[in-house]
């Protein structure tokens, strides 16, 4: 198995978030879909999986950068319901998803502003594999967040802020298309 495609390992008990500038948008635009491979399965909704909407907690009106200390979670998108244990009408709270490719349609697709990123939480060990870079080849600039628990949004006039530092340059198996 090619090293790149071995799952990234990380402590079980804390929640990692990921947001890099290849996921930033610079204009207006609409998140219709995203796009990821799972190097190990999601089993009974394990590892918890969100993609979420941040974007640069230092000032709401820079870029996310190397340097940034915070981002703000914006909105999420729950990997839930996808495929639900007895859920007839397939949702539900639990879910699994085996290896692979797979894709999220966003349903209606999620208006994005300048300077919002696209960015992914897990808790538990990390089932997108990854290609790393040096830091001479890396063509964005990441941050990553630790958190206890999930990130969750405060309500609509509180935002849920994470302290954050420079990223290794890792090219996870993640994409997003947005018009």
């Amino acid at each position: 198995q090619r090293s790149s495609l071995v799952p990234h390992q990380q402590s079980q008990t804390r929640c990692k978030t990921y947001v890099a500038t290849g996921f930033c948008v610079q204009q207006r635009a609409r998140l219709l879909s995203i796009d990821f491979f799972l190097a190990r399965p999601i089993v009974d909704s394990w590892p918890e999986v969100m993609f979420n909407i941040w974007r640069p907690g230092d000032s709401m009106n820079s870029a996310l950068h190397a340097n940034a200390t915070s981002i703000v979670l914006r909105a999420s998108l729950p990997l839930q319901g996808l495929v639900g244990q007895g859920a007839a009408q397939g949702y539900g709270k639990v879910f699994s998803m085996d290896t692979g490719s797979r894709t999220i349609i966003v349903t209606p697709p999620m208006d994005l502003r300048p300077r919002d990123c696209l960015g992914w939480t897990v808790c538990g060990p990390i089932p997108f594999p990854y290609d790393e870079l040096s830091d001479g080849e890396c063509p964005q600039v990441s941050v990553t967040g630790f958190t206890d628990a999930m990130p969750e949004q405060q309500g609509s006039m509180r935002y849920t802020s994470v302290p954050v530092i420079a990223a290794p340059c890792h090219v996870y198996s993640v994409s997003a298309r947005a018009l």
